[in-house]
């Protein structure tokens, strides 16, 4: 299907995009009855540390994503996502509740979650996406290997408020390393720097025991990226009825570590490469301290990682097609940040590297009568649109609650009833803001900050912030205004602090 490009400078001079989509009435396929009430499934799939620019539809020809490529095809592309709280679980809560959760004002650290500002559990009773749909009737259910909406004692009540809640483990694994697999295959995979520490050594070999072995011998169905997508079909059979379902799909991969099977790993082994192992971990790390076979090694098992989390999305894809779902499902996938891959001389996240290697993420959204198929908008979207935007697409009222935008209407052509011409958000104890024309990065007490001219370098490369004090202090000042103040700055013996533990009415 041919791809329109609707740019935000298009809607606001009037250029709509009409898109003819038949609706077609949920019906049994194979055999297998789905809902018949009228109001859509939703089905959300979460992905974690998904970079836009390695996925086909965002432009990347070297990557093997077709999968998430075809959905793209088939519905409504956001090109410009920054999510607004960064990483893992501000990203989450974010997505889930529907409100901004940066700045990180009043943050302070929870026992069992990272200890960086904006890691905070959602509360019991605060109204999420599960909740509102539940109370109009849906069925939800989720499965997720994410280490802390999954494990983490903070985020029970989120698990609670599920039906139906499903926790894979294997991400991080604990205990004894298994004789299975030995040091030397496990050193294999570390960086050199690391080999005289043992406890590198002997979390991987965890890890490779947890996701299904070890190089060509890992067995795709028991890595835990495998686990989530089967559960996740699993529980899509288990919601065949007459009440529609919130179906949440949690998957960790790719983040580090990696384990993929070979033939994934084989898309992106150059000549002579053959025998080439891939990274399994690295830390987060200055690129002066791999060596330039390590550097490609890294970025081989994170696009081989990354193929494999495309085919399991596809497997998903498949199964609501075989049930009969895809005709009456939203689908809508999401990334909640990305990672450096050597660029900015960094490997990892990086809370002061806030460029586009890391903040900018993928949101796709396929309406099941092929609304908006084909569309690319770049209106700043965000992940705090998820709720509003999935529940007015489920054709419910969205929750009064919700901050976030809906945005429905950029999948016909038309703005979003909120304005946004400038997008802004932050990681730790640092912020970016982005517009049309600049994109500036910061850290919260404003001793050190970036600048980048988009129209005269896309790419980001040179800091102009000193040419430009005038647009750096414009730019503050408009997030400033927006949030009710300067940004919170934590120091070491906050961040340090004895962190809290989970009430016990939770």
């Amino acid at each position: 299907m041919p791809r329109v490009r609707l740019t935000r400078r298009q809607l606001i001079g009037g250029a709509g995009v009409a898109v003819a989509g038949a609706a077609t009435a949920a019906a049994a396929v194979n055999g297998l009855a789905v809902n018949l009430d009228g109001r859509r499934n939703i089905v959300l799939v979460m992905l974690d540390t998904v970079r836009a620019d390695h996925l086909g539809s965002y432009g990347n020809a070297e990557i093997h994503t077709p999968n998430i490529d075809a959905l793209s095809a088939a519905g409504t592309t956001f090109t410009r996502v920054y999510p607004e709280a960064m990483p893992t679980v501000p990203a989450r809560r974010s997505m889930l509740t529907g409100r901004r959760v940066f700045p990180f004002r009043d943050w302070e650290p929870w026992a069992g979650l990272g200890s960086t500002p904006g890691w905070s559990p959602i509360a019991p009773g605060t109204p999420t996406l599960v909740t509102e749909l539940g109370a109009r009737g849906y069925t939800t259910a989720c499965v997720t290997d994410n280490p802390f909406l999954g494990f983490a004692s903070t985020y029970r009540p989120v698990r609670r408020s599920f039906d139906r809640f499903v926790s894979v483990g294997g991400q991080t694994p604990s205990g004894d390393p298994p004789e299975e697999i030995g040091i030397a295959e496990a050193r294999r995979l570390i960086p050199r720097s690391r080999w005289d520490e043992l406890r590198h050594i002997d979390d991987m070999r965890r890890y490779l025991a947890a996701n299904g072995g070890l190089g060509a011998d890992v067995d795709e169905s028991r890595t835990a990226t495998g686990r989530v997508f089967s559960t996740a079909q699993w529980l899509a059979r288990r919601m065949l009825d007459r009440r529609p379902f919130l179906l949440v799909v949690d998957g960790f991969d790719p983040h580090e570590p990696w384990a993929a099977p070979s033939h994934y790993l084989d898309l992106y082994r150059g000549p002579g490469e053959d025998n080439l192992p891939p990274m399994g971990d690295i830390g987060y790390t200055p690129v002066d301290d791999l060596t330039a076979t390590e550097l490609r090694r890294v970025r081989m098992a994170y696009n081989g990682t990354l193929s494999m989390v495309d085919n399991q999305v596809g497997k998903l894809l498949d199964t609501l097609e075989y049930l009969g779902l895809a005709s009456n499902t939203v689908v809508m996938l999401v990334s909640d940040h990305g990672f450096h891959l050597g660029e900015r001389d960094w490997i990892g996240k990086s809370a002061w590297r806030l460029t586009p290697e890391l903040i900018h993420v993928p949101m796709i959204v396929r309406h099941p009568d092929g609304r908006g198929a084909g569309v690319e908008s770049d209106w700043f979207a965000n992940l705090h649109d998820i709720p509003t935007t999935l529940m007015s697409l489920a054709g419910a009222t969205p929750s009064g609650a919700f901050q976030g935008a809906d945005l429905t209407p950029l999948l016909d052509g038309e703005l979003p009833s909120e304005q946004r011409d400038f997008t802004y958000g932050g990681y730790s104890n640092h912020s970016f803001v982005r517009d049309d024309r600049w994109a500036m990065v910061t850290n919260n007490v404003r001793s050190g900050q970036m600048l980048f001219d988009l129209e005269a370098d896309p790419a980001e490369l040179t800091d102009v912030s000193r040419r430009h004090p005038d647009v750096v202090e414009e730019l503050f000042e408009r997030m400033t205004r927006a949030i009710g103040g300067d940004p919170p700055y934590y120091e070491a013996e906050q961040i340090d602090a004895e962190p809290r533990t989970v009430p016990e009415d939770w």
